[in-house]
């Protein structure tokens, strides 16, 4: 989950996309949403128009009640700092979910979870 106005969310879209090539290509099937919890439709827009990479992935834009029964689902505040990560099984299990940022040094522990 992430925001046009979240700079470590804009930061780490591009490291995401590199680690869902890096485990496909170690055989991990990954697809990767950006699910935006923007409220103005105009700056995602605008996002989005800029950033075809993040574009072509599945996505949606919840209302803000969405994104806080989303939030209560996933034992969450809905004013967790973000970006959110919901790491999920190809059968839908949550396997670990974690607030803040993510770095490089992190892909490891990721992959780990993934495999």
């Amino acid at each position: 989950m992430w925001a046009t106005w979240c700079k470590p969310c804009l930061r780490e879209m591009p490291l995401l996309l590199d680690w869902r090539d890096r485990l496909r290509q170690d055989g991990v099937a990954l697809d990767v949403v950006f699910l935006s919890l923007d409220e103005e439709a105009d700056e995602l827009a605008k996002f989005l128009a800029a950033h075809p990479e993040v574009a072509r992935l599945p996505r949606c834009a919840p209302p803000a009640q969405a994104t806080q029964e989303m939030g209560q689902f996933l034992l969450f505040d809905a004013a967790a700092q973000i970006p959110v990560h919901v790491l999920a099984a190809p059968d839908g299990r949550i396997r670990c979910i974690h607030n803040g940022s993510l770095n490089e040094a992190d892909y490891a522990t990721v992959a780990a979870w993934l495999r």
